[in-house]
């Protein structure tokens, strides 16, 4: 994959980066990830000689042999860059210490993806991990929020869960309540979502 500032030369799919700032750190992140040994398996070159290119970043990590998260896994690089969580396939707890480990390490969840051809492990994946990002991706790229499309904005601290195009929003003008009936016989518990006069 390419990066370049030619216009005329559609073989470039990916532009500059916003700002020096924002290329800097990008910099500074990949330096950080490679101190943690963490292995960039593609990518990383930056050509700040005529705006700011990155390129496109796949890095693979390894954090389940660390004793505190690393920083590459609990901060937001907000560059190209695709970080890969491998584990061991041959030890029985292999598939599930990861899963664990990829719910517990950051508070951020725009996307993720797992990547399988056991569909039980899918599954198991998608309960684990249902609090973890706001787009869950099996077998497929993710691509974060697609405006006029997905109808999220993230989990955790990427976002507010919603977005302008979907039913979600609404329910920031609403007001949710619990109301508990033990008028007559029995009781009984209704919900209700109402607009805020």
């Amino acid at each position: 994959m390419t990066h370049g500032d030619d216009i005329k030369q559609f073989h470039h799919p990916l532009g500059p980066i916003v700002s020096e700032a924002a290329f800097n750190r990008f910099g500074d992140f990949l330096a950080t990830a490679r101190k943690e040994g963490h292995q960039v398996i593609y990518g990383g070159k930056q050509d700040g000689s005529k705006g700011f290119f990155l390129q496109p970043t796949i890095l693979e990590v390894n954090e389940a042999d660390r004793t505190a998260e690393s920083e590459t896994m609990t901060k937001e690089p907000f560059g190209p860059l695709f970080a890969v969580q491998t584990y061991d396939n041959a030890s029985p707890s292999g598939f599930e210490d990861v899963r664990e480990l990829i719910d517990r390490t950051t508070g951020y969840g725009l996307a993720g993806s797992v990547f399988a051809r056991d569909r039980s492990a899918v599954q198991v994946a998608n309960h684990i991990l249902r609090d973890s990002v706001g787009m869950f991706c099996i077998n497929d790229k993710f691509t974060g929020a697609v405006i006029g499309a997905n109808p999220f904005g993230g989990a955790r601290s990427s976002g507010t869960n919603d977005k302008a195009n979907s039913v979600n929003v609404l329910l920031r003008f609403s007001s949710i309540r619990c109301v508990k009936d033990a008028f007559g016989i029995g009781s009984s518990t209704l919900s209700a979502c109402h607009i805020v006069e």
